[in-house]
């Protein structure tokens, strides 16, 4: 299974992945973006909250986004794929197939 399509990734039945991108710093014309857009730059988890948050560079500006986990233990799991793949694009780290890991 890919990790974009892991039942998972979602808090209170709602999908998380890929998550709403806000600007790091919010340039007046920069809006908030959605999709599976830029590169990983850093990655940090708080599994006992079920959250992963995620820098990215897209088009030279860096944004901020949050996935959530339903449990614990698969938000750690997630959290040491993300560590492993900083560089790679969202969209790159979507497609991975969560099985060969």
């Amino acid at each position: 299974m890919k990790l974009r399509d892991h039942p998972a990734l979602s808090y209170h039945g709602i999908h998380t992945w890929p998550p709403l991108w806000s600007p790091a710093k919010a340039p007046q014309d920069t809006n908030t973006l959605r999709g599976e857009i830029g590169t990983l730059k850093f990655s940090h988890a708080t599994p006992e909250t079920r959250q992963c948050y995620l820098v990215i560079e897209h088009n030279g500006i860096r944004y901020v986004g949050c996935v959530f986990c339903s449990d614990t233990k698969f938000c750690s799991q997630i959290a040491s794929v993300l560590a492993h793949s900083q560089n790679r694009t969202i969209e790159q780290i979507g497609d991975m197939d969560l099985r060969t890991l």
